[in-house]
């Protein structure tokens, strides 16, 4: 084992432990964690190795609770751009949840393959999870108990996406500008805040979109 799947493996028990798990459930013998591994074990296959980690986010993102900077983590859930895999069920997941949700179902895609490039099983290295890559506090605050589970995942971000776009009065730039990088900040700024990466996350979203945020 490489040193840095060891320190992988430390953060997801750090994770683990921040997420309110039970001593005695946190087992690495436990479910999630064995998924989590055998995601990680995968990613480290085929010459590739991990990818090397992005710039930590600021430590008032983190300590909100807010969505940061993603290091996602291809695994054995992973969903590729050619369809294979869980590629269709995945994809029509996102579209049922979001016309549950109102939303516009290009828009809730761009957003998940933003954050996760559709692996159930990302995880970041601030500690945010899944699909949408709720952060631990966030997804407790949605009601989310397994953030690994595919539709758990879905709907809370999408919950959380909507609030979002409640708050800024439906601007899409700003309600994504703050599904990144906090409502807080967006506030703060009067608009998108000047980070690097949230601009980048804005225009990739653009981009998926067909420019439907401008």
């Amino acid at each position: 084992m490489d040193l840095e799947l060891f320190v992988r493996l430390m953060q997801l028990q750090v994770v683990s432990h921040s997420y309110g798990v039970k001593p005695q459930e946190r087992s690495i013998e436990g479910p999630d964690f064995a998924l989590i591994l055998a995601a990680l074990m995968e990613g480290t296959k085929g010459g590739g190795g991990v990818p090397a980690s992005r710039p930590a986010a600021p430590a008032a993102k983190i300590a909100k609770g807010v969505n940061s900077p993603r290091e996602v983590k291809p695994g054995a859930g992973a969903v590729r751009k050619d369809g294979s895999g869980q590629g269709p069920h995945l994809e029509a997941m996102v579209d049922r949840v979001a016309a549950k949700y109102g939303l516009d179902p290009a828009l809730l895609r761009a957003v998940v393959e933003v954050e996760s490039d559709f692996n159930p099983l990302a995880v970041s290295g601030a500690g945010a999870m899944g699909l949408m890559q709720l952060m631990p506090d966030t997804a407790r605050s949605l009601g989310v108990k397994n953030p690994f589970d595919p539709m758990e995942n879905l709907e809370g971000g999408a919950r959380y996406l909507k609030s979002m776009i409640g708050r800024f009065n439906g601007n899409l730039r700003l309600a994504l500008a703050a599904y990144n990088a906090g409502p807080g900040a967006v506030e703060k700024y009067g608009g998108v805040p000047p980070y690097g990466e949230t601009l980048s996350y804005l225009r990739k979203i653009n981009r998926l979109t067909g420019g439907l945020i401008g």
